[in-house]
């Protein structure tokens, strides 16, 4: 029988209809020692005044007095001046409430300070109504206390640190929660400590789709083959970039997996925007023209790339648009090239109030730019262009005290969902040259026969069996897509001006092969194919 049911059984007896026992005062003495006599603590039994009416031998040993000394006496007489005004508090909340009280009382009675743990049950046994118990916690609060001096003195260094320590906690059932998140958390991130505890999303939240991504697929992994994981996350703003106050941060954490499944990280998140700005500042000097502050043809080819594979994995469209500005070579030799660095600067500031903030714009030489449209369909991108190519067709521009109009000419494709960005900028060329060749300052593709023929030469292109000759005479440094007759190699050049009467030139054997013209005739005399024949049409739309 516990202590609590003793003292209870006469009240339980009471209230089921059997009459109580009758107990002497001598009873309850015998009862009370045989139960509490051997108590790791000190106890007493109050009546409902609070009058001490019996202890146990630890008590009276503690007092110096007998039981009978004892007996009587209030808790006041009994305890230091701050132990009997807290327990005289708490024994008249439990009489108001009729409950129990817990807690550490503070004694310093005996010459030095004691932390008893404290407790007081009511009870109806004889003359008693309270039961109270304290035994010494002393060394466990002088532990406790230690401890928190320690915690908070490893707190104050490790808030002092470049970064924030953090333990990642994954449960079984896959769910992600923090354990710890170091005191420099909110100086750092900007977010709330202790939201960020209960509830992880307020961090992953910040996260933009992509590094949302990298995370879990690092984690994965980590957690696969219980190696570190280490990723550059940013939890800014999306909109803003590295240079607008954007905060990035280099994670890394180091995995320890349980018994029941559970894998915890132990990790550092390290502030590295001051990095990223710098590496920020130097992607931009290699990855801008300098001219217009676009991007150049390397930058728009790694950013588009990365573009249409966001695009397809959402299922949304592409849309990809070759400009050329009318007659600028003209416009070179009339002004100057001044003049025409002016009319690039100006055409690049109407590309950019004229398109939408994400799409991208670049130069990829001389008077050409490309533009790529994202998640939008043809009618939507045909209005965009459209609006541009009007706002540039209605500017004027002050050269040498003169107005000075241009425009432009547009080709423009549907991205299909398999074909390569470098394939797509070929058949856009076509459309621009359609642009071109209908007379210029005007919008051509999007069409849907126009889409369909274009479609087609693209799989015919990708099919061919003469594939890698194509996209030699396709580059830059045009290529006669035959073997030269001394060395066999492809890498016949033709010649800058295309003139019939100028040589050819082989670049491995380092020798002239024939004229122009006569290549052309070596190439006219190979019979092609269906699809060789698509791929004729579009090697010779610069002619």
């Amino acid at each position: 029988m516990s202590v609590w049911r003793f003292f209870r059984r006469d009240k339980t007896k009471a209230e089921s209809g059997t009459p109580p026992q009758t107990m002497t005062v001598s009873d309850g003495e015998s009862g009370a020692e045989a139960l509490l006599g051997a108590a790791p603590g000190s106890a007493l039994l109050l009546d409902h005044e609070g009058t001490i009416v019996w202890a146990n031998a630890r008590q009276c040993n503690e007092l110096g007095k007998s039981l009978a000394d004892i007996r009587g006496l209030s808790l006041t007489d009994v305890h230091c001046s701050t132990a009997a005004e807290t327990l005289e508090l708490a024994l008249a909340r439990c009489r108001e409430g009729g409950g129990s009280w817990e807690g550490v009382v503070a004694c310093d009675g005996v010459g030095r300070l004691r932390h008893l743990g404290t407790s007081i049950h009511p009870v109806s046994w004889c003359a008693a109504r309270w039961m109270l118990m304290k035994h010494d916690v002393s060394r466990l609060q002088l532990q406790a206390a230690s401890a928190q001096r320690l915690s908070r003195t490893i707190e104050s260094r490790m808030a002092r640190l470049p970064g924030v320590v953090f333990r990642l906690r994954q449960s079984p059932g896959g769910g992600l929660s923090f354990d710890y998140l170091g005191p420099g958390f909110e100086s750092q991130t900007g977010l709330s400590r202790q939201s960020a505890l209960e509830d992880v999303e307020v961090v992953l939240s910040r996260l933009d789709e992509d590094a949302r991504e990298q995370l879990t697929l690092a984690l994965a992994q980590s957690l696969v083959s219980l190696t570190p994981w280490h990723l550059d996350i940013t939890l800014g703003d999306a909109q803003e970039t590295v240079a607008e106050g954007q905060r990035w941060f280099e994670a890394r954490g180091t995995p320890q997996r349980f018994d029941d499944g559970t894998v915890v990280w132990d990790g550092l998140l390290l502030d590295v925007t001051q990095r990223k700005q710098a590496e920020s500042r130097v992607a931009k000097l290699v990855s801008t023209d300098v001219l217009t502050g676009v991007m150049n043809r390397r930058a728009f080819l790694e950013a588009g790339a990365r573009v249409l594979a966001r695009l397809r994995r959402r299922g949304e469209p592409a849309v990809l648009a070759m400009l050329d500005l009318d007659h600028f070579k003209s416009l070179n030799d009339a002004y100057g090239h001044a003049a025409g660095d002016m009319v690039l600067k100006a055409f690049a500031d109407t590309c950019r109030l004229s398109l939408r903030p994400y799409d991208l714009l670049a130069r990829i030489g001389g008077e050409e730019f490309l533009v790529l449209l994202g998640d939008v369909h043809a009618e939507d991108a045909w209005d965009i262009l459209e609006r541009l190519r009007s706002n540039v067709e209605a500017s004027t521009l002050k050269v040498d005290r003169r107005a000075l109009k241009v425009t432009v000419s547009m080709g423009a494709i549907c991205v299909g969902q398999d074909e390569s960005l470098d394939m797509a900028m070929r058949r856009v060329d076509g459309a621009l040259y359609d642009a071109k060749r209908a007379g210029r300052n005007q919008l051509k593709g999007l069409l849907p026969e126009y889409e369909r023929d274009n479609l087609a030469l693209s799989k015919a292109l990708a099919s061919s069996t003469i594939y890698k000759e194509i996209e030699m005479a396709l580059s830059e440094d045009l290529r006669i897509p035959k073997p030269c007759p001394n060395c066999g190699s492809y890498n016949m050049r033709v010649p800058s001006t295309k003139n019939p009467d100028e040589k050819v030139h082989c670049a491995s054997c380092q020798t002239y092969v024939c004229l122009y013209a006569e290549a052309e005739e070596m190439i006219e005399k190979t019979p092609k194919s269906e699809s060789e024949e698509l791929i004729e049409k579009a090697m010779n739309r610069d002619k």
